[in-house]
């Protein structure tokens, strides 16, 4: 048996030594009986080599482990900062998005009044162009009126404005101007169509006739771009008086209908 064989099996403590040992003092008879085969016995020093090696190797599994541990806890830790400053600074981030959000809202609301309102005064222009603006009569300025007195205003096909009203006993009498801003003959106020009076006790009155050859209800067709006068009568109670007339000059545009302050009676 060689040197290097013998230091192999004292420290790794193999079980049996190498096939052809020399030495009568570890060797052992070979399992197939053969008295010239030897097997070395396991001795104390090969033994005591085996378990330092052992528990050398738990220690250090041990050591590392205890590292990794360590490690693993730091980095979590820090790890755990981080998520914690990234969850701050998102929540953040989706405040200021809220209030982005909310600005925004806030603005396209102002824009879409700021739009109606511009389209009403635009409105208001091309018909007071169209049909001669108005005068400074007083009116009953506590009711909520689309245009003032004898001032135009579009419904519809129509560019209208009251002209005069009248008591005549029983029944006011309510002219207006209308002016065919489509692409038809039309014939509005025909018949009792196309306004209304309105009291200060919020009683609504329609119109139950049409006067004579001065108007043009029912008569010849409103050609597009003229302007007709046409009048309307309304029976109120002898304690009422008018305060608001509601215009539309069409049944098919009754839905449309404005509202005008009528000249205050004071």
């Amino acid at each position: 048996m060689s040197i290097a064989d013998r230091l192999k099996h004292l420290f790794l403590g193999s079980d049996q030594a190498p096939v052809g040992s020399d030495d009568p003092e570890t060797a052992t008879p070979s399992a197939s009986g053969d008295p010239d085969g030897l097997q070395p016995a396991e001795g104390p020093l090969a033994r005591s080599g085996t378990s330092t090696k052992r528990r050398a190797i738990i220690v250090g599994g041990a050591v590392l482990v205890l590292v990794i541990a360590f490690l693993a806890g730091f980095f979590i830790a820090d790890d755990s900062g981080r998520v914690s400053g990234l969850e701050e600074k998102v929540a953040s981030v989706k405040e200021e998005a809220s209030d982005a959000n909310d600005d925004a809202e806030s603005i396209s609301s102002e824009l879409e009044q700021a739009e109606e309102d511009a389209e009403s005064l635009e409105e208001k222009l091309k018909a007071e162009r169209s049909l001669n603006g108005k005068t400074s009569i007083p009116q009953n300025a506590e009711f909520d009126t689309d245009f003032d007195w004898e001032t135009a205003g579009r419904v519809g096909y129509l560019t209208m404005k009251p002209i005069a009203i009248e008591q005549q006993g029983e029944k006011w009498i309510l002219t207006v101007e209308a002016k065919n801003e489509g692409k038809e003959p039309e014939e509005p106020f025909c018949g009792s169509a196309g306004a209304a009076l309105e009291d200060s006790g919020e009683r609504v009155y329609s119109g139950e006739a049409v006067l004579g050859e001065s108007s043009d209800n029912c008569g010849d067709a409103l050609q597009p771009g003229l302007t007709g006068t046409y009048k309307g009568e309304f029976k109120l109670p002898p304690d009422a008086e008018p305060a608001i007339a509601i215009l539309y000059g069409d049944y098919d545009q009754e839905e449309e209908a404005k509202v005008w302050a009528l000249p205050s009676g004071e």
